[in-house]
């Protein structure tokens, strides 16, 4: 790993010192603005701002609106410029969280120390590596933590839910005023990657060889157990061919009934069309083909050519017509735009479901390759905003790095790796697996090898 250190360093500097590099490194490091017109909105403004060319610049930048550089300031507060940066290349490996240190977590797993959906991006970066390199360490070191994993299903362990229930759940206790509880969300973080695994062990007798006898079929029958339960929470409608999961109960009494936030139906969404793909179940194949159409009918296209969305989705479809995207709003009364960590599990689903030809389309993924260019990367600096915008929310900065799953769009989009690796290679010494795995992975400029072609399958 290179030593880091500070190429600016921002806290050592009294605030008037600060502006000075900000604004340097807004145009100087900035990339080719997004536009070719003599002006361009920014921050979802109807504001014009004018376009400059510095010294030594790519070309014409846009100049940076003050509310831009405070956030800046505050940015480089929370993180260290890296010098010199990383690459794909040379970026901490993935290999790091294999061995002792999965074993760690494992047992902080079972200590009640660790949530089971904690692991979901060690499942997707050990499935992207395996794919990648074909090392089997990643296929032994999936199926040791598959295996302590639905073992530790709240059935498999006899331990009741609040109300007593005993389910075939990965049941928690932080996030509920009731005690311990089941979400959809998390359970399909867990069971999508499992089922990523199982469907590379179909098409890699290598992989395959390594479960044991009757396992394949024992480990894709107690997911299918946990899809089944949370079926229960789908609902049809409103309009016709769509569908979404509703909260059955919740202590937060208003959404009793309501839809879920996209990022949970995301995240569960995956996981029933992939056991479609596995098992030819047509309900879990009808349940995913309803969900992806309610949300693409709720996704908001600007007038810029990118896709918004709130964190929660209204609850009708929104008009086709492009809109300005600072009119752009969720469910009302609660219409924030979606930080972009959460909104990195959302489109997950969404990219997968174009890969598979099925609702979302080319076009669409390349409306979503803008909201990452013209929304929340809109700097191409490094600098990241929180929200899918682009609106500098200091209070949300620490939510960036899970922005990853973006990088899926690279296939589509490869400015998308450039516009989100400036930020994990500049900024991020310390990436989770899934982080490392993409970044290895979906890098634009490696060669069209076998391997790539066959990580698309994941997507």
């Amino acid at each position: 790993m290179l030593p880091v250190k500070n190429m600016v360093d921002f806290r050592a500097r009294p605030p008037f010192l600060w502006v000075l590099p900000l604004i340097a490194s807004v145009w100087i490091f900035s990339g080719v603005c997004p536009s070719s017109s003599a002006e361009v909105a920014v921050s979802g403004s109807s504001e014009m701002k004018p376009l400059v060319t510095p010294p030594g610049s790519r070309g014409p930048v846009l100049q940076a609106p003050l509310d831009d550089l405070s956030y800046a300031i505050s940015f480089h507060q929370v993180y260290t410029l890296i010098e010199p940066p990383f690459t794909a290349q040379n970026y901490p490996a993935v290999s790091r969280f294999l061995g002792s240190t999965l074993t760690t977590s494992i047992n902080q797993m079972k200590a009640n120390q660790y949530y089971p959906f904690n692991f979901s991006p060690w499942m997707e970066a050990f499935n992207l590596m395996y794919l990648h390199t074909h090392d089997l360490i990643y296929v032994n070191e999936n199926i040791r933590l598959i295996r302590s994993i639905l073992a530790y299903r709240d059935d498999v362990r006899g331990v009741p839910l609040f109300d007593g229930t005993i389910r075939p759940v990965w049941g928690e206790t932080g996030y509920s005023s009731f005690g311990r509880e089941y979400f959809a969300v998390d359970d399909g973080a867990v069971l999508y990657p499992m089922l990523q695994f199982l469907e590379i062990t179909q098409e890699h007798p290598e992989a395959m060889e390594r479960l044991l006898p009757g396992e394949f079929e024992s480990m894709l029958s107690m997911i299918n157990q946990t899809l089944t339960f949370h079926a229960a929470q789908f609902r049809e409608g409103p309009a016709p061919g769509e569908g979404r999961f509703i909260f059955l109960r919740t202590d937060l009494a208003y959404f009793v009934n309501k839809p879920q936030p996209p990022n949970w139906m995301s995240s569960i969404g995956r996981a029933y069309w992939l056991s479609w793909k596995l098992t030819g179940n047509t309900q879990f194949k009808e349940i995913a083909l309803a969900m992806a159409q309610y949300a693409k009918n709720r996704i908001s296209l600007a007038t810029d050519g990118a896709c918004y969305w709130g964190y929660w989705f209204p609850l009708n479809p929104v008009s086709p017509d492009p809109v300005p995207r600072d009119t752009i709003r969720g469910l009302p009364g609660y219409d924030w735009i979606e930080d972009v960590s959460h909104a990195g599990l959302t489109v997950s689903f969404w990219i997968l479901m174009a890969s598979e030809g099925q609702v979302f389309t080319h076009a669409d993924m390349l409306r979503l390759g803008k909201t990452v260019s013209l929304g929340f990367a809109r700097l191409n600096n490094g600098v990241i905003f929180p929200d899918l915008v682009g609106n500098p929310i200091t209070s949300l900065i620490s939510r960036i790095p899970g922005m990853a799953p973006f990088l899926h769009l690279a296939r589509f989009d490869p400015e998308v790796y450039s516009r989100i690796g400036d930020f994990y290679f500049h900024y991020w010494p310390s990436p989770g697996p899934l982080e490392g795995a993409l970044l290895v992975t979906q890098d634009p400029s490696l060669p069209q090898n076998n391997s790539s072609v066959e990580s698309w399958t994941l997507y």
